[in-house]
């Protein structure tokens, strides 16, 4: 069974069967599992954390419930890369020398009256 994908080139079909994509062409291109790669960040207390949520949305949405766990585990991989950005930029500011102003020099707490 084919079905069209919204993509910019219009001659690209996705066969279900076979799980790779071909264009127009005959080209053959490997299809990404962004199930599996969203359900990578579920792993040990998130994974527990996430399946009673995951569940109660997919009874609500009518969604596979693997659909909603990779969503859910997307958003925690997210949320680590910011962590690890921020780890980052915070390390390269360290090691960044310190620049002395040219001008009055800054106070250090309260001065005597």
């Amino acid at each position: 069974m084919l079905r069209r994908l919204a993509t910019i080139d219009e001659d690209f079909v996705e066969d279900q069967a076979g799980g790779q994509a071909q264009s127009g062409r005959g080209a053959q291109m490997p299809r990404w599992n962004f199930v599996a790669m969203g359900q990578v960040g579920l792993t040990g207390w998130r994974r527990r954390a996430a399946q009673p949520t995951a569940r109660l949305v997919a009874r609500m949405t009518g969604r596979p419930e693997s659909e909603i766990l990779s969503l859910i585990g997307a958003g925690f991989l997210l949320i680590t890369l910011i962590d690890f950005l921020r780890t980052v930029d915070d390390v390269l500011a360290a090691g960044q020398p310190r620049v002395q102003s040219q001008g009055v020099p800054k106070r250090q707490g309260k001065q005597p009256a």
